[in-house]
């Protein structure tokens, strides 16, 4: 008999720690409050609060259109970066500042303007070779 209520203790309190764990999670309306405190997010959102807040009709439906239209760009712009590993803070700032994922374009070396000068130099070298002959 004592064995089967140590078993049923066990299983009970490991079945509250599973429940605590949601229950303790963010909701998209805490999302949305804590952006409309301050405008700013101060909480540790996971990624699966940040999707579960842009999919949530009822904050759709009884937010204001503005706030959300912020939230939900600065949201969108961070989740590359949250995916990539860094921290909602860090995806944050770095959505903020515009800063993009990888690089975009290939630095200016000054090699496509030596190309240019080369080709102009080229061109009216042979217009003016063939003038001569």
């Amino acid at each position: 008999m004592g064995r089967k209520i140590l078993a049923i203790l066990v299983l009970g309190a490991t079945g509250l720690l599973l429940l605590a764990s949601a229950a303790l999670a963010a909701t998209p309306q805490d999302i949305y409050n804590d952006y409309v405190a301050d405008g700013r997010l101060d909480g540790p959102y996971s990624k699966a609060e940040i999707d579960a807040y842009l999919n949530d009709a009822s904050v759709r439906q009884y937010g204001q259109a503005d706030t959300l239209s912020a939230l939900d760009t600065l949201l969108k712009g961070a989740l590359p970066y949250i995916d990539s590993g860094d921290t909602l803070a860090d995806a944050l700032a770095k959505a903020a500042g515009g800063e993009k994922s990888g690089r975009s374009s290939f630095p200016f070396t000054g090699l496509p303007l030596a190309a240019l000068a080369l080709g102009v130099l080229s061109i009216t070298g042979g217009i003016a070779l063939r003038q001569r002959g």
